[in-house]
This record gives C-alpha cells, structure tokens and sequence, in this order.
C-alpha cells in the first residue's frame, strides 16, 4: 500500500534491515518520531540523547566528553566517557543510586591563568579533565591520567568545528579559588586540592 506523503521510505529487501526514518504513516496518518531517540546529543561528543555536553573535545582518533542528565531541573547523572561512537575505551557514570561523584577544583597555573579540574577517582588513579583560561595557556583544555604524585598520561584538547573544550556552568561556576567555585549538583564535589597542573601546564619560557 503507498505511503500517505512522498517521499517515501525505501521498501525494505530481504535480509536487509533498513534505518528508522524520522518519520512514518500509520493508518494513512503522518507521524514524527521524537528527536531524542538521535545517537548522540551534539555533534562530535560521545553525549547520548536526553544528555548535555557539558565538556568535549576531541583526542587525535578519540574523544573525551563529559555528559550529564537532568530530570525536573536537577541533574540526576553525570557521564565522563573516552573513545569513539562505536567503541568506549572508558565510561564512569555517577548518579545517586551507585553513591559516585566527582570532584572540582581551580588551582593558578602561571601568573594570570587558572586551571579548572573535573576528576574522578578509579581504580587508584585519578582521570581529570582541564580548562585553563587566562594568561598564557599553552592549551585550552586536556585529560590527564595521574596515580599519586605521578602523570601517567596527558593530552591536550585539540581545537575543531565540534569542540566544547570548556565546563558548561549549567554543572559548575568557577571562581578563582574553590572557595569562590559553586557546584550545581551534590554528583559534583568543589575540592581544595592541588593536582599538580604545574606539571600539566608548565610556563611559557619568556
């Protein structure tokens, strides 16, 4: 039987499973299927539908966002996810029914500049994502992979059409200090620690 509306979809051969259009006729009647059931929710992140990004940036072949979800205007999950669409080399999720959080804090990296952290612990490392505004930064942002007092990994952010290498202040507003800094959600923890971005983000040679 003809669709109501051209165009219309392709008729599905045997042994091929064809996409879900963004729409379909039932009973002679157009119908929309919603936006959200999309893969991801911004181009380039690892976001998925009914997320924000509220971090992302790509990593050579690979991407690291940082996601979260909101139910009545209160964020109820947050997502920090490494890899590509089609395969995740690393997800942690917190939210309140798994007791997990992450922390936040902003520590002076050279004179003028602030370096803003997201972390999670795991597994006795601690993964950060970072921003550094102000100054003379080498970067805008990165991940880095520390396990006490030593780097196991750092990459920068590399900049592109797609990249949010910056913290959404729907989750967190920096100030100057942790003291000044405000989380909008308890899965956010501000901190007064010192992740060592001197290392991260050593200065500029004058």
């Amino acid at each position: 039987m003809p669709c109501a509306r051209p165009p219309c979809p392709p008729l599905a051969r045997p042994g091929r499973r064809l996409a879900t259009p963004a729409w379909l006729t039932v009973a002679g009647l157009l119908v929309t299927l919603p936006a959200a059931q999309a893969d991801t929710a911004a181009p380039g992140s690892l976001c998925r539908a009914g997320e924000s990004v509220a971090f992302s940036c790509p990593l050579g072949a690979r991407t690291v966002s940082l996601c979260l979800r909101e139910d009545g205007g209160q964020i109820t999950a947050l997502a920090f996810r490494l890899g590509t669409p089609k395969r995740l080399t690393r997800e942690y999720v917190a939210d309140a029914a798994n007791g997990r959080h992450f922390s936040a804090t902003v520590s002076p990296a050279q004179p003028g500049a602030n370096v803003r952290q997201v972390w999670f612990e795991q597994n006795g490392r601690r993964t950060l994502l970072t921003e550094c505004v102000g100054g003379n930064c080498a970067a805008a942002g990165g991940l880095a992979v520390l396990r006490g007092g030593q780097v196991l990994s750092s990459q920068r952010c590399q900049r592109g059409p797609d990249d949010t290498a910056w913290f959404a202040r729907q989750l967190v507003s920096f100030g100057s200090d942790a003291d000044s800094s405000r989380s909008a959600t308890p899965l956010l923890l501000i901190e007064d620690l010192d992740n060592g971005v001197e290392r991260l983000y050593p200065p500029r040679p004058r």
